[in-house]
């Protein structure tokens, strides 16, 4: 089981997570602060590379915890989601929170996927 955090740089612990790096882009900097919709694509965009360099896909997920500070935007970052998740999505669990470590970060999601041996 690999455990992943958004907007991460895909180096994997001991304990099968990830290092989190929130939403950069492969340049290092912050997409677009404070909009959801861009940031749900990099986040989610960040998670496949990071799922297929360790021989998984968005089938494999079977948990996504998801953390908003904001709501403007949530139908098209549903949007973007679902162009990622299989037809079948994983079990999901959706929290708005105050704030992020990254002031301007206004997503992250955690996936635990089951990589196949």
């Amino acid at each position: 089981m690999m455990r992943i955090s958004s907007g991460t740089d895909g180096r994997t612990h001991a304990n099968n997570s990830i290092e989190p790096r929130y939403h950069r882009s492969s340049q290092g900097t912050l997409v677009a602060p404070n909009e959801l919709p861009a940031q749900t694509e990099q986040v989610f965009e960040n998670l496949r590379a990071i799922l297929e360099a360790n021989g998984a896909t968005f089938a494999d997920v079977v948990k996504i915890h998801t953390y908003f500070t904001t709501l403007d935007g949530l139908a098209e970052s549903r949007e973007v989601r679902l162009r990622y998740l299989p037809a079948e999505p994983p079990a999901s669990t959706a929290v708005r929170v105050v704030a992020l470590v990254v002031p301007e970060a206004v997503i992250e999601v955690d996936v635990v996927a089951v990589v196949p041996s």
